[in-house]
């Protein structure tokens, strides 16, 4: 059977969700019913039962206290990280951030500079170029149209040497 056409309960099952999930449920039920029988025990046998329970509150709250201190210690050890932290913030990244700063005002500086004293005039010669080359193209359409005109026009009359040229059919 391919993944494509599996269902989804056995793919739950596959990566090991709901069964971790039913295993949590049952311990978690399984503690509650040994709780509640302890407890009827205890009441069923008070007189017998009370030094053990003394003790058994004793060393709950000892174990309590215990907790409470390791909190402390360890709220303690945060709060020292958080100082340590902030000075990190203060000494170090805030000289590096301007640095930085620094550095981006000068690339800023030096773009500006290469645009007004490299780019620009590239930009305006290419511009006169094409502007010249579309001049000198548009002249040579005209010297062509008007040379072909010229051609048309004079194709009769005999250019010698002679200023005093004359018609071929006179």
């Amino acid at each position: 059977m391919s993944d494509a056409t599996t269902t989804p309960a056995a793919a739950d099952e596959k990566s090991g969700g709901p069964n971790v999930a039913l295993i949590a449920a049952i311990v978690l039920g399984v503690l509650t019913l040994l709780l509640i029988a302890a407890a009827v025990l205890l009441a069923f046998n008070a007189e017998r039962a009370a030094p053990v329970v003394e003790i058994i509150r004793d060393v709950i709250v000892i174990v309590i206290a215990l907790e409470f201190a390791v909190i402390g210690a360890a709220l303690v050890v945060f709060l020292v990280q958080v100082a340590r932290f902030i000075n990190l913030m203060n000494n170090e990244v805030q000289p590096i951030l301007g640095s930085a700063q620094d550095t981006v005002d000068a690339l800023r500086g030096t773009a500006i500079f290469v645009n007004r004293h490299a780019t620009r005039p590239i930009i305006d010669a290419a511009a006169a170029l094409g502007g010249f080359s579309r001049v000198m193209k548009d002249t040579n359409r005209i010297r062509e149209a008007t040379g072909i005109a010229f051609r048309t026009a004079t194709d009769n009359w005999n250019f010698r040497d002679d200023p005093k040229a004359e018609r071929k059919d006179d």
